[in-house]
């Protein structure tokens, strides 16, 4: 039996959760998690992490409990958390199943979008007893993205392509936290309306989409002057950038960087 519980806590995906009301032990489920926990000022009190947990430097640190979507449910049980938080995005819903069954308390997160990031930070905030961290951290946050927004204002919608991997092509929707990165920062996804959320897409089809922009993952580099890139008139004109994916993909704090980045990206044409 868990003691000190409090009931009727609900988590983003509407499950009541029975949490302690003093966590000391916690572990992160995803890397967008760790960054947030950390930022809170409670990163003393994560206990366990993913493989994939690299930020900040003392996540890397950390006790590893395996991958993103095959975490080690031994290694978590091992770990004795007060509390698990995992992400509707990519962790296994069995391995959340399994942990209610041995009577460890989950917290599921499921942002998807820029907004919904921040709404989850004050959550995760309030959950963790640092809600003026949170809540100074958000405006933080809401500063920036108001003038990135003030910056976009005005200009015309640039039609953009984001890869995130180059064979094949796999791009986003806009009913992705980086999709909707693309919306607030002026432009327009040429594959916004896929009913994928991660589709895979035809070069036949980029080549009639013909976008302005083209922004990889910095981790997907091709050869851009090659024959078949060179087709594309974003690559003619140089229209083309390049952004660590962490500051895209990742649903936290840093993502703000990122739609910087990707600001620049859409209205300066290119260079990044």
């Amino acid at each position: 039996m868990i003691p000190s519980l409090l009931w009727g806590i609900t988590d983003e995906m509407g499950r009541d959760v029975a949490v302690p009301s003093k966590i000391e032990r916690i572990v992160s489920m995803a890397p967008n998690i760790t960054e947030i926990l950390f930022a809170l000022g409670v990163g003393e009190k994560v206990v366990g992490v993913t493989d994939y947990c690299d930020y900040p430097e003392a996540a890397r640190r950390k006790p590893k409990i395996g991958g993103f979507i095959n975490p080690n449910l031994d290694a978590v049980v091992h770990l004795e958390p007060d509390l698990v938080i995992a992400t509707a995005d990519g962790n296994p819903p069995e391995m959340i199943g399994k942990l209610q069954q041995v009577r460890i308390p989950v917290f599921v997160i499921n942002p998807r979008s820029l907004w919904d990031v921040l709404s989850t930070i004050r959550r995760l905030g309030d959950l963790l007893g640092t809600p003026i961290q949170a809540s100074q951290r958000v405006q933080t946050l809401e500063q920036r993205i108001q003038e990135v927004e003030k910056s976009a204002q005005g200009k015309d919608r640039v039609r953009a392509f984001l890869i995130l991997a180059k064979d094949p092509l796999i791009t986003i929707n806009d009913e992705t936290v980086f999709g909707s990165l693309v919306m607030v920062a002026g432009g327009f996804n040429v594959a916004g309306n896929s009913p994928i959320r991660y589709p895979r897409y035809s070069w036949e089809a980029l080549l009639l989409a013909d976008p302005e922009v083209l922004v990889f993952a910095d981790e997907e580099r091709p050869n851009l002057s090659s024959k078949r890139w060179r087709r594309l008139s974003a690559v003619q004109k140089g229209g083309v950038c390049f952004i660590p994916i962490d500051l895209l993909e990742r649903p936290g704090p840093r993502l703000v960087e990122g739609l910087e980045l990707l600001t620049q990206c859409l209205h300066k044409k290119g260079g990044y």
